[in-house]
């Protein structure tokens, strides 16, 4: 992968609208400033709360102060989600000025002899001696996620729109039909674009504009909407060597900021 331009990396390392952790700001300073050793802390100070996908008792998606304020007030009843401890460790990597990013793509493995296919949220970290992304998953102790088994939700997208068999596929009927991939699509865009969890106020906000794309099912897309995506879809694929274009077409298509 190409080295990021300086413009580029300083943007996932500033704190956004859901990345804020406002007045719990001080949690941080408990944290080191390694990488691993940061996610070994994490790891300690969550051993009391339960982490689940889609807990029951709940639809939305708390942002990184309510996330904290839960933690610090030992709200042990709430179930957090894999997505909100990626998102928490994403700000603390922020605060340490780190670039960081929230991916929603695809995971892919056997275990107990049974393949498993399932949509994943994890943090990519930017390693400067390196010039490279690499992956941290903080909740997951079974399956160390690799990129030998992520599938990338922009790539299983153009499988979907180009494949005819797509529909007898286990990740289709895992993942609830081609909506499902869609969606994640933009959702690991709006990682990508540091809007982590514009989606969920899409969903659960009635007074946030929904994107059209974003809802519509992927046979009742347009013309123009399915060739968009198609091509925001091969530039996701490597991000950051299209970060410029695929910004472009975000701000002007997805979110139709076209003042």
């Amino acid at each position: 992968m190409i080295e990021l331009k300086k413009s580029i990396k300083d943007v996932y390392k500033s704190f956004n609208y859901y990345t804020d952790p406002k007045e719990y700001k001080s949690f941080f300073d408990q944290f080191p400033n390694k990488d691993s050793d940061i996610v070994l802390k994490l790891q300690e100070i969550l051993n009391n709360f339960m982490i689940d996908k889609r807990p029951q008792n709940r639809k939305n998606t708390l942002n990184v102060s309510e996330i904290i304020c839960a933690i610090e007030n030992k709200k042990r009843e709430i179930v957090l989600k894999d997505q909100e401890i990626a998102l928490l460790l994403l700000a603390i990597f922020k605060h340490k000025k780190l670039p960081c990013r929230l991916r929603c793509n695809f995971v892919n493995y056997q275990r107990n002899g049974y393949n498993f296919f399932q949509g994943k949220w994890y943090c990519e970290l930017y390693n400067q001696s390196v010039t490279n992304w690499y992956l941290i998953d903080p909740t997951n102790k079974y399956i160390p996620i690799t990129k030998d088994i992520i599938k990338k939700s922009a790539e299983i997208y153009l499988t979907l729109m180009s494949d005819k068999a797509f529909d007898n596929k286990i990740y289709y009927k895992q993942w609830r039909g081609k909506l499902a991939v869609k969606q994640a699509l933009l959702d690991d865009l709006n990682g990508i674009m540091c809007n982590e969890l514009l989606q969920e106020d899409w969903i659960y906000k009635s007074n946030i504009k929904k994107p059209e794309i974003y809802i519509k099912d992927v046979n009742n897309l347009t013309v123009f909407e399915e060739s968009l995506l198609y091509k925001l879809a091969i530039m996701m694929i490597n991000p950051d060597g299209y970060f410029d274009l695929i910004r472009e077409i975000y701000e002007y298509h997805i979110l139709e900021r076209k003042e």
